[in-house]
């Protein structure tokens, strides 16, 4: 494969009709997508569908997987730092 040339695109899920300003991106082990929006942090199935809706009081700006097995959750807003410790690991 050439450099940048991608290899089968598929969508997962449409979000752009539904308003959904996405920030930033990040996937765990599962294979679950994690967006950051204006709106909190949105998880996202495999298949495309909704899991789940983590609601926050600003715009989710940053997201990230860290620590030594992966499995603490990082999300930055406007004026703050948060993390929670997950039972999933990121990829």
């Amino acid at each position: 494969m050439e450099p940048g040339q991608a290899v089968g695109w598929s969508r997962m899920s449409k979000l752009s009709d539904a308003g959904i300003d996405i920030r930033d991106v990040t996937v765990d082990e599962d294979g679950n997508v994690y967006l950051a929006t204006s709106e909190g942090v949105r998880v996202i199935w495999p298949n495309g569908k909704l899991r789940d809706l983590i609601p926050m009081n600003e715009p989710v700006n940053g997201i990230a997987f860290a620590g030594p097995d992966s499995n603490w959750f990082f999300m930055t807003t406007p004026s703050s730092l948060y993390r929670m410790q997950l039972t999933t690991e990121g990829k």
